[in-house]
């Protein structure tokens, strides 16, 4: 391959290059910071080995299914080559599938275009409808079986597709509520998209519920003369406080004297897509308000194309702002040629609509958001006027195509599961796209990140890391269990050059955990600070640890007699279940000696033996010390369980370096191997029928040939990340 190099002073004259040397569909093999800027590593499609089909197809109707639109990325997210990084296997085989299949879907599609068969007539229609084809092709290949061979059956399609169109779109959110509940709310959007009628709409509504005392409106338009007037009569109307945002009183000044207010809404420039001052605005709102909510109005009047570059360009500036979009507005529905030009964006982006407008009138033209509501006669039409005749059967895509369209729809169903058993999912998430920032940025976001974590799990324990270092002499991260001692995904970095009892003070100050579990036995001003406040504790010891026993000192591994069996633990251990039959006595540590004067603490002793619970074989024995007696078994089963936890985050760090998009800064890397590590350990020891079926999902993602275990759970969830902005994009956070 003839591998080429473009720099320019940012990621979009960077990208610009590539364009117009190699084309739209040139791949992007890395994209580094460099001291002249932004270097981005790229090479021709044509020149890819396997990407193109061995005999030529005509694809062109079905071009965008797998090229998305060209938009230039406003942030430089870095692609390392898997072949320079050990553990990139994974990232290998994602970019090689996702290379392959661009050809697959595209003939796939292609032949439905012109097949008249039921899928083809499905696909047909849904382009007709104003669905993306994308979408258009991801529902015509999944249309069963029996639909597909039958005569065509409009109530039982329109059935089908409803649920599956349901079961695509995001949780549903009450945009009354979550107005009601408070906050200041930034709509956005480009210009003519809505956003001040809107506006009005919302506060119109809200002071028909609860009175204009506390809702305050801001305009920030200082760019059009007399852009704040609209606004200004509408805040007059509804006799509620107003104020303009301009270059003698800025958003963050107009906001602290609105800081009494229970809701602002702030009416923002409308700006094109592919303005530079885009970016800007979202600096200049995040900089000012550290709870923002940004709002993204979504015209029902705007080209399908428009429409994408739009959700991407504002969301991805959002992000390198340190914001984020997760909500939205369906405005100009009257407009619209078909709600699914809306839908689709909303399905593909996963946004949550908060309401739907059509028409100018306020309050009156706002409703509550129900896409499946206004999607019905959308469908109604589709299926009952179907685009073409009934011919011969669709000729259904390669078995391994079906397989990787289905780890695409799969993705962001996993990735809700995940968020659902796993506390403090969102926090791994958050972690990964910090890495898809510059580099520069990213430690400041981390900061920010670390900052908010007390209250979002509640706390039961934490899991201290080992004192060994991983590479770059950054230290294994901390880990917070939650109220039933399981792993939470949430990670958190070990002071350096801290005392004990410091670093215990701060970690539960971050966390609010009050049980810990240690590696090994804490020194004795840590072992004092946790006696002085009462705290629970377990610390995994050697079996040459000397205790005193009955005024004894020997080996933990002597003291405890066979004959102290407090009872029997069922638990996972290294990804088995397993036994473990438990012994404790009282001790003192260190034990007394004559020569030796130092501070010694009242404890209990403990010894077990694993046994395979299929087999009965012994598989290890390990020794504890312990604060008590009290709930000591809770302990023991969490520590066990988690043993594995060290290991498996260097695993993950290991992976982490080749995956494709992944460039993180050291600290930024080991917490997320962390949170990867703690992650898989959880739906590990999970018995619930949605960890269940996660762990089958993941092992599926990595060709469903891999051992059921840890490991195995670890690098489906890194692939998982990687493919979810390849296969599933729209999910970052």
């Amino acid at each position: 391959m003839n591998v080429q190099r473009f720099v320019g002073v940012n990621s979009r004259e960077a990208m610009r290059k590539v364009k117009a040397a190699l084309g739209e569909n040139a791949l992007i093999l890395g994209n580094h910071s460099t001291p002249e800027g932004i270097e981005i590593l790229a090479v021709a499609e044509s020149e890819v080995p396997g990407a193109a089909p061995a005999t030529p197809q005509p694809v062109a109707p079905a071009a965008a299914l797998v090229e998305p639109e060209p938009v230039v990325p406003l942030t430089p997210i870095a692609v390392k080559p898997a072949s320079e990084a050990g553990g990139g296997q994974l990232g290998e085989q994602l970019m090689a599938e996702v290379r392959d299949v661009k050809a697959m879907l595209a003939a796939s599609a292609a032949r439905m275009q012109g097949a008249d068969t039921n899928g083809g007539r499905l696909y047909r229609g849904l382009l007709t409808a104003c669905f993306s084809d994308e979408l258009a092709a991801e529902l015509a290949v999944q249309l069963p079986e029996p639909l597909q061979q039958a005569a065509w059956q409009p109530l039982e399609i329109r059935k089908w597709l409803s649920r599956q169109l349901e079961l695509r779109l995001p949780p549903l959110a009450d945009g009354e509520g979550l107005v009601d509940a408070g906050g200041v709310f930034a709509l956005v959007g480009p210009t003519g998209s809505g956003k001040t009628t809107t506006t009005a709409k919302i506060a119109a509504r809200y002071v028909m519920r609860h009175g204009a005392e506390d809702l305050a409106l801001v305009s920030t338009d200082y760019y059009r003369v007399g852009a704040h007037e609209q606004l200004r009569e509408y805040a007059s109307l509804l006799d509620v406080t107003f104020r303009a945002v301009d270059s003698q009183r800025p958003l963050a000044q107009v906001l602290e004297e609105l800081r009494d207010k229970r809701v602002v809404l702030i009416d923002t420039v409308g700006l094109s897509q592919r303005d530079e001052r885009v970016l800007g605005q979202f600096a200049e709102l995040c900089e000012a308000c550290d709870d923002l909510r940004f709002v993204l109005l979504l015209s029902g009047s705007s080209h399908h194309q428009t429409l994408e570059e739009v959700v991407r360009c504002y969301r991805q500036s959002a992000l390198a702002a340190g914001g984020r979009i997760g909500h939205c507005i369906l405005t100009k529905l009257d407009e619209a040629c078909s709600p699914a030009l809306l839908v689709d964006k909303v399905i593909r982006h996963d946004l949550q609509p908060l309401f739907s407008s059509a028409g100018q009138r306020v309050p009156e033209d706002l409703d509550p958001a129900m896409p499946m509501a206004i999607m019905q006669p959308v469908l109604r039409q589709l299926t009952e006027e179907p685009a073409a005749p009934f011919a011969e059967p669709p000729a259904r895509p390669a078995d391994w195509t079906r397989e990787l369209l289905s780890r695409g729809r799969q993705i962001g169903v996993n990735l809700r599961l995940l968020e659902a058993s796993v506390p403090g999912f969102g926090h791994l998430e958050a972690l990964w796209d910090i890495s898809l920032l510059h580099t520069d940025w990213q430690q400041a976001r981390v900061d920010d990140l670390r900052a908010g974590l007390r209250g979002q799990v509640t706390a039961g324990g934490a899991l201290w890391a080992e004192e060994a270092h991983g590479e770059d002499d950054i230290a294994w991260p901390h880990l917070l269990l939650d109220a039933d001692l399981r792993p939470s995904a949430i990670t958190v970095p070990p002071l350096q050059n801290v005392p004990a009892e410091g670093r215990l003070a701060a970690l539960e100050a971050q966390l609010g955990s009050r049980v810990h579990l240690f590696p090994s036995l804490p020194e004795s001003a840590a072992l004092h600070w946790l006696r002085e406040r009462d705290r629970r504790w377990l610390a995994a010891v050697s079996a040459r640890t000397q205790v005193q026993v009955r005024g004894t000192a020997q080996a933990v591994s002597k003291a405890v007699p066979a004959d102290a069996v407090a009872g029997e633990i069922e638990l996972i251990y290294r990804s088995q279940p397993a036994i473990l039959s438990l012994s404790g006595v009282p001790a003192v540590f260190p034990p007394v000696r004559e020569s030796v004067e130092v501070e010694r603490y009242a404890g209990f002793a403990w010894a077990g033996v694993l046994r395979c619970a299929a087999t009965g074989e012994v598989v290890s024995r390990r020794y504890w010390l312990s604060s008590g007696e009290q709930a000591v078994a809770s302990l023991i089963r969490a520590q066990c369980a988690m043993e594995s936890f060290a290991a498996m985050t260097r695993h993950a760090l290991a992976q982490l370096h080749g995956m494709p998009g992944f460039q993180a800064c050291a600290e930024l890397r080991a917490l997320t191997a962390g949170a990867l590590a703690a992650t898989a350990l959880r739906l590990e020891m999970s018995a619930e029928p949605e960890c269940v079926e996660l762990r089958q999902q993941l092992q599926l993602v990595l060709g469903g040939k891999r051992a059921a275990n840890t490991r195995t759970l670890v690098d489906g969830l890194a692939y998982l990340f990687v493919a979810r902005e390849l296969l599933a994009p729209g999910r970052m956070h």
